[in-house]
């Protein structure tokens, strides 16, 4: 199947790895852009809600893929 959009859960770190200095990591945002992947495929997803620890995005291009992948 197809997926054009989708809502998943995110697990975020404390704090970013690999900056010198300590800084924290903020919360998804609405309209934020993400990097994903999904199978062997690499595409952008506009954040179209999030809330606590659960987004849904939007794929700028669509993906084959089984759910749960």
């Amino acid at each position: 199947p197809t997926i054009q959009e989708f809502t998943m859960q995110t697990h975020l770190l404390d704090r970013v790895v690999g900056t010198r200095n300590e800084t924290d990591v903020e919360p998804i945002h609405s309209s934020e852009n993400l990097m994903i992947n999904i199978g062997t495929s690499t595409t952008v997803g506009l954040v179209t809600s999030a809330r606590n620890n659960e987004v849904d995005v939007q794929l700028r291009l669509p993906v084959c893929a089984e759910e749960g992948q």
